[in-house]
């Protein structure tokens, strides 16, 4: 039996993933999706590759954010480099870290943000504070 690929290339590797993180208990990413959604899968893959790439490591924490990296052994410690005050994991940055407080309260409104009000922000918002954090840049 033969499988159709969809025209759209990136809904072949976008759905499986998405529909994955939605059926395992994975906390972080269902704070952000309350599950299957065709307008938030059209909305994926109308981003350019970048923003796609940006929101899909924020929605799931696997982003080069310094927790992900210590579990992944690339980091020995996770804690926040633009603060220092805990670890470095996606609720903290989106929400919590001091060091961009003024960025996060001219894009996403106030400071700091619990995980229910971060389930709530558009996600145009979070990949403009996560570029405008400069975190993700490479040198």
């Amino acid at each position: 039996m033969t499988t159709k690929r969809c025209f759209f290339p990136l809904i072949n590797e976008i759905l499986p993933f998405i529909f994955t993180i939605l059926m395992l208990d994975i906390g972080q990413a269902k704070m952000f999706l309350k599950g299957p959604d065709l307008a938030v899968t059209r909305y994926a893959l109308s981003l350019r590759r970048r923003d796609m790439h940006c929101l899909v490591g924020i929605i799931t924490g696997h982003v080069a954010l310094n927790r992900h990296l210590k579990l992944i052994g690339v980091k020995d410690n996770a804690i926040c480099p633009l603060c220092s005050e805990e670890e470095e994991t996606a609720l903290h940055f989106l929400g919590q870290c001091l060091a961009l407080a003024t960025i996060r309260r001219r894009i996403l409104g106030t400071h700091p943000l619990t995980a229910l009000e971060l389930g709530k922000v558009k996600f145009l918002n979070l990949i403009r504070f996560a570029h405008s954090s400069g975190r993700f840049t490479t040198p």
